[in-house]
């Protein structure tokens, strides 16, 4: 996974850098993002009331943390992505990959591109003939 953002929400600093990379005690997640949240100071805030600790200015950041939020309490990390689309607000695509997982998601309305391909070698193809 890789993605070049250019830094609308939070500094172009290396530590912008995507994908963001988080542990939990329910595994290893990593995300990339494009777009903007509308609601991500609101997201930010709460979050760290609640003890999340930021270590990046980027919205991105705050959508691992509310997916991470999910996951400890749904049993699968889809599930997790799901919910958190439902408290997240804006225009953005997503791809989230854990150790066995790989997800793309986008806001309900499509307002930034998401494509998804697979790559085959000449004999990876000639293995699907």
């Amino acid at each position: 996974m890789g993605h070049v953002r250019y830094a609308t929400t939070g500094s172009d600093r290396k530590r912008n850098a995507q994908p963001i990379i988080i542990n939990h005690h329910k595994g290893r997640m990593a995300l990339a993002h494009n777009g903007n949240l509308t609601n991500s100071y609101e997201l930010r805030t709460r979050l760290e009331q609640n003890g999340s600790i930021f270590h990046t200015t980027t919205d991105s950041e705050v959508i691992a943390y509310i997916i991470v939020q999910e996951r400890l309490h749904t049993p699968s990390i889809e599930e997790a992505v799901y919910d958190a689309m439902g408290r997240i607000e804006g225009a953005y695509s997503l791809v989230i990959s854990s150790p066995t997982k790989l997800i793309a998601a986008r806001d309900p309305h499509g307002f930034r591109p998401l494509c998804i391909c697979l790559l085959y070698t000449s004999d990876a193809a000639d293995d699907l003939t």
